[in-house]
């Protein structure tokens, strides 16, 4: 975790899902508090968020089934950005090795 903040592939793969993130317009925003000046703690294990008010997420719901299945339709429509991501899957590699040795 310490050493995210200066890896290349890292900081390409942040630019490059914050664009995703506009790109489709839902309501979601990257928020990287590592470099958010006004935090006085960091939280290195966890440096971004992708957030958005969850009163937004489940506007128009009425039971937990709706909230359940607009919340799971959420993680399906951002998931992707992540995981699909060519970016992302270089910077698993790099860090695998790293842990493998």
């Amino acid at each position: 975790h310490s050493i995210y903040p200066n890896n290349l592939l890292y900081q390409e793969f942040i630019k490059e899902l914050e664009v995703a993130l506009k790109e489709v317009d839902t309501g979601f925003e990257l928020y990287n508090h590592s470099v958010d000046d006004t935090v006085e703690v960091k939280n290195c294990w966890h440096p971004i968020h992708i957030r958005k008010p969850m009163l937004e997420v489940f506007r128009g719901t009425q039971t937990a089934e709706e909230q359940d299945k607009i919340f799971i339709k959420n993680v399906m429509m951002i998931l992707p950005m992540i995981t699909d991501s060519v970016t992302f899957q270089k910077l698993r590699k790099e860090f695998e090795k790293k842990l493998i040795g």
